[in-house]
This record gives C-alpha cells, sequence and structure tokens, in this order.
C-alpha cells in the first residue's frame, strides 16, 4: 500500500517564490489579477496553475505554472516576463516549459506577456491515515 501524502501548493509556491526574487521591481505579484487593475497601476505579475501533469507518486508532482504581466507597455510587459522567468529557472524545483509570448488585452488595453514552467513539489506524509 501508498502512504497517503499531500502535494504542497505549486501556485502558492511559485507567488511566494517571486514575490522574493522580483524584491526589487515595482510591480504586484499575485495569483490571478487584482480587482481594479488598469493600465496605469504598477504592472502585475500573475500567478496560476494550469494543471498537475505529472506525478511520480507518492514522491513529487509537477506542476504547470503560467507567469503572465500586465503593464502598460509591450516592453515593460516582456522585460518584467523576461526577468521573473530568469530568475525562477534559476531555481532548483523549476523547469522551463514555453519561452515569452506577448499579447494584449482589448478589453483592458493592457500589454501581456507570459511564460509558463514546470514546479517539481515534494510530498509530505498525510499524518493520522
Amino acid at each position: 500500500m501508498k502512504p497517503a501524502v499531500l502535494y504542497p501548493d505549486a501556485e502558492s509556491y511559485t507567488c511566494d517564490r517571486l514575490d522574493v526574487l522580483l524584491a526589487g521591481e515595482d510591480c504586484t505579484i499575485g495569483i490571478g489579477k487584482p480587482t481594479g487593475w488598469t493600465t496605469a497601476s504598477d504592472p502585475h505579475v500573475q500567478v496560476n496553475l494550469d494543471g498537475t501533469p505529472r506525478f511520480n507518486h507518492p514522491v513529487v508532482a509537477y506542476s504547470t505554472i503560467r507567469v503572465t504581466v500586465w503593464a502598460y507597455g509591450t516592453d515593460t510587459a516582456k522585460t518584467l516576463a523576461a526577468t521573473a522567468m530568469g530568475l525562477l529557472l534559476a531555481e532548483p524545483y523549476v523547469s522551463p516549459l514555453t519561452g515569452l509570448l506577448p499579447a494584449s488585452d482589448k478589453a483592458s488595453g493592457a500589454d501581456l506577456a507570459s511564460f509558463t514552467c514546470r514546479v517539481a513539489t515534494r510530498s509530505e506524509p498525510i499524518t493520522g491515515s
């Protein structure tokens, strides 16, 4: 019988790491986009879980994380996204998936730049099971 385990939240882990790694940048960081964000706001680094397609159960889960920068100006969005990607990929449990993808959001007028990476999280035993 395999042990019962809990996998940490890769989305929260990535958000917390980016909060530390991008500490010197003028931006906000969070899961999802803040309510009321506009192109006059500071750039926002949005972190989202796109699924967990691979497991080496009961040891590790490999989650796909999408990071999207919302900004005013294509250069600002791409530069901040490239910085976030470079810093995240230096982390020991993060590996590349897609490179930068610039886009725009017609509803808000925002310039976007996103990338995906794979984040490995080690499980923890569920006690009492």
